[in-house]
């Protein structure tokens, strides 16, 4: 093969079709309308961050309520006392609420159970029994 003939190969291989340029001028052209939407919500967000601002600083700062929560892992208990005492200290009333999340407890429960460790099973709702699956031949 010439080399000519490698040349005019290649060169049919890079010609553009138009079908593939109408497909490109329709992203082109749906990507400027996204962008577009996104610089119009963008304003609205921030007029509407504007609007709050003026409400509760200018119109209403009296009825504007804050509330802060903090999350405390398994083992932070020692340290959730500190900050509710500090907290207490500095004249901001806090409330705390434990719990306990349904599969942390059923994870809980089967460690228990696996370890032969006695827990009283009443006081969850708890039974140990047995599971058998059926297979289809």
């Amino acid at each position: 093969m010439s080399l000519t003939t490698q040349f005019e190969q290649d060169a049919d291989a890079l010609k553009i079709q138009d079908a593939d340029l109408v497909g490109v001028a329709a992203l082109a052209k749906r990507a400027k309308e996204l962008e577009k939407e996104l610089e119009d919500l963008e304003e609205t967000v921030k007029e509407r961050k504007a609007q709050f601002r003026k409400l509760t600083e200018e119109s209403i700062p009296e009825v504007l309520e804050n509330t802060v929560s903090v999350r405390f892992g398994r083992g932070e208990d020692e340290l959730c006392s500190r900050l509710l005492n500090l907290l207490g200290e500095s004249g901001y009333p806090a409330e705390q609420a434990e719990k306990i999340e349904p599969m942390t407890l059923k994870a809980w429960v089967k460690e228990q159970v696996e370890r032969g460790n006695e827990f009283p099973t009443e006081l969850f709702g708890a039974f140990i029994g047995q599971k058998a699956t059926i297979k289809s031949a």
